[in-house]
């Protein structure tokens, strides 16, 4: 039986408790710091959700330009901050949350970021900070979406990163625009899971579903390396 390319919301809250769960010891190229979060009022509205504190490649205060472009590949490196060399550096906190999407049936991947004294950090000042991955051109300030370098050729139309309200939080976010992640999906489980899909079954169910997911996720987003350069996370409460 081939793995399903959606979730219902039944496997995705059973896919993200089983993640939180099995991702630890002996997983560390999976993220890691999160937590199941269950809406106050409102029944089936579960989310995972962590906090990460990154320290900044540019000053907060700058704008970003073409020079700062051109050195954004591949400029986050966790052995930088683990090694302590960016101790001076702008801390940035980042509020990150997987969310089913409604409309398209595959976990949708938000964030914010902020600095030290609460204020948001737009576009720009986000991919300075070497929390998104390569390089991105045309963008400014002003910027609420923008086409990221492509995984691979299946996924030519993805990740667009798009400004919004968390379906959740109501919260301003970024997120990357679930739209094509059903076709990206669809072959990497084809070639991992092939037809020997066991929902209930780690190494062939939804925790290999997810853990799927999330590699198309790393691919735009340092997610991985977040989670080893930093310590602890903290719960968003709503």
């Amino acid at each position: 039986m081939r793995a399903p390319s959606t979730l219902s919301r039944e496997q995705f809250e059973k896919a993200c408790k089983s993640f939180i769960s099995d991702s630890g010891v002996g997983l560390e190229y999976l993220p890691q710091g999160w937590a199941w979060t269950e809406h106050p009022r409102y029944a089936g509205l579960g989310f995972m959700q962590r906090i990460t504190t990154i320290r900044s490649r540019v000053s907060c205060d700058s704008q970003i330009d073409t020079e700062i472009e051109d050195e954004l590949e591949d400029i986050y490196d966790p052995a930088v901050f683990l090694s302590g060399q960016l101790s001076d550096a702008p801390i940035i906190k980042v509020y990150e949350s997987v969310v089913l999407s409604t409309t398209f049936k595959v976990p949708a991947f938000y964030f914010s970021a902020f600095r030290e004294d609460g204020t948001p950090l737009d576009l720009g000042k986000i991919i300075g900070a070497g929390y998104l991955r390569g390089t991105v051109d045309g963008v400014d300030s002003s910027s609420n979406s923008v086409m990221l370098p492509s995984p691979n050729e299946e996924a030519a139309t993805f990740p667009l990163l798009s400004q919004g309200d968390h379906p959740v939080l109501g919260t301003s976010s970024w997120y990357l625009h679930p739209c094509n992640m059903a076709h990206a999906m669809r072959p990497l489980l084809d070639d991992i899971v092939g037809d020997e899909w066991v929902e209930d079954k780690p190494d062939r169910g939804l925790f290999r579903w997810l853990s799927t997911w999330f590699m198309i996720i790393n691919s735009a987003v340092n997610i991985v390396q977040l989670s080893e350069a930093t310590s602890s996370f903290n719960m968003v409460h709503c």
